[in-house]
């Protein structure tokens, strides 16, 4: 499969000015992470809140810039623009992006029609009666009924608002879907129906997405392969299937026990595994301490003493000292 996009050695850190004694620091948000996703491949990137989800998907999404490292799309290095002119960029169109929370992220004044035509005046250049076709074609493809393409964002629900904000996203044409949480806002009934959405809208335009998830159920769901991070660095990658059937990392292992699953009628509920302890800080962590060490019930005097590198065959990799299975 040909990388459409091919992260090479991203950094990003944000400073931590002096506060109630503490030192002021550095808070790794993303740390040396190296990913590539394929030509028509959804990738889930899935961790707990604050690992650095977000922050990658805004890199990627050139919403910000790496401190260090490469953004390769389609073999052009993105991060060499600044993201104050990325809006600009003839590739802007290819790459866009559905926002958590799409109450929020669509302007309040304009109408759904009207924001679908904004990024298509902008981005593809059409105007009047062209812009307008192209927006109503691209509401019709997420399945918004016409009567709403006139309303304002505070007369839809929130199933409706996900679509305009998916039907925002793929009219100008994308390469590469990036989906930061995009159904955690909305209730479970309509969860299904997005995501049943997004699985057509991805075979019918053979788009790329990348999707960010705290959702384990959704992206074994939705993806092809996955990537787990844990504080800013990537931990375990490979093919969906095989990472949820056999976590080679021990937090990987934890974050699967921790799904919540029905038991059979007149079954016991099955045991819920807890991950001990808090993650370490973030900031100005040891550079060659294992991340997470101070949590894992597998630790070992080498976790404390170098940082485990992503090791493996092909598409599996971990990155553990003392791995539960081999990442073949």
């Amino acid at each position: 499969m040909t990388a459409l996009l091919d992260l090479q050695g991203l950094h990003r850190r944000f400073r931590v000015p002096e506060a109630a004694g503490r030192p002021a620091g550095w808070l790794h948000a993303v740390e040396d992470v190296s990913l590539t996703l394929g030509r028509g491949e959804a990738l889930g990137l899935v961790g707990e809140s604050g690992c650095g989800k977000s922050t990658l998907a805004g890199l990627v999404a050139r919403l910000a810039d790496p401190d260090q490292g490469r953004i390769l799309f389609d073999g052009e290095d993105l991060a060499r623009l600044p993201a104050r002119r990325a809006a600009h960029a003839p590739w802007r169109r290819r790459i866009q992006m559905v926002f958590q929370d799409p109450g929020e992220s669509l302007d309040p004044r304009l109408t759904a029609i009207q924001a679908v035509m904004r990024p298509l005046r902008r981005l593809n250049g059409l105007k009047g009666a062209a812009a307008e076709t192209a927006a109503r074609r691209a509401l019709d493809r997420v399945h918004l009924p016409r009567s709403l393409h006139d309303r304002l964002p505070h007369q839809l629900s929130g199933g409706q608002l996900a679509r305009v904000g998916i039907a925002r996203a793929i009219a100008p044409g994308p390469d590469l879907l990036i989906l930061d949480e995009p159904t955690s806002a909305l209730d479970v009934s309509i969860q299904a129906v997005i995501l049943t959405l997004l699985h057509d809208l991805r075979a019918e335009l053979g788009l790329a997405c990348l999707f960010v998830s705290h959702d384990l159920n959704v992206v074994r769901l939705v993806t092809d392969r996955v990537a787990v991070m844990y504080l800013g660095r990537l931990i375990e990658t490979g093919p969906t299937a095989r990472v949820f059937d056999a976590p080679a990392h021990p937090y990987t292992a934890g974050l699967i026990a921790a799904i919540p699953r029905i038991p059979a009628p007149g079954a016991p509920p099955p045991p819920r595994r807890r991950l001990a302890g808090e993650p370490a800080s973030p900031i100005d962590p040891d550079p060659q301490r294992c991340r997470f060490e101070g949590r894992c019930p597998r630790a070992a005097a080498i976790c404390r003493e170098r940082m485990p590198q992503l090791a493996g065959q092909g598409a599996r990799q971990v990155a553990c000292h003392l791995p539960l299975a081999d990442p073949v």
